[in-house]
């Protein structure tokens, strides 16, 4: 391993790191905002943290490219970036099926349990 392979790791290694942070720092800004009750900040608190969570989403998409270039030899590296590519559009996919199915699970419970729901909207 080379000195420059090495600074690279590192800094990839920094990437994500950052992303992951930033993820659980808006992700308790949305929990937060959700929470705080009879506070009219309650939107913007969760617009800016939203903001935050989309500020990692540059350093998760460029990781494959810079994956496939450090560990794949050169014929490869076109490969391992299509495969991580639709790797990631494909898990994006599940990830909206399951948080709707879980969200109307949480609606039906809540529903049933006499608490009351103020909108319910369901996509076909």
């Amino acid at each position: 391993m080379t000195y420059g392979s090495v600074n690279t790791a590192k800094l990839l290694l920094l990437q994500l790191l950052l992303a992951a942070w930033l993820n659980v720092l808006g992700s308790i800004g949305r929990i937060l905002s959700t929470l705080l009750t009879g506070t009219q900040s309650r939107y913007a608190i969760l617009l800016t943290s939203q903001t935050v969570c989309a500020c990692a989403q540059p350093f998760v998409m460029f990781c494959p490219t810079k994956l496939a270039a450090q560990w794949f030899p050169e014929r490869q590296r076109t490969f391992a970036n299509m495969v991580a590519s639709i790797g990631m559009c494909i898990l994006c996919q599940c990830c909206t099926v399951l948080c709707g199915q879980t969200s109307f699970a949480v609606i039906s419970i809540l529903h049933t349990s006499g608490q009351t729901v103020y909108s319910v909207d369901r996509c076909h």
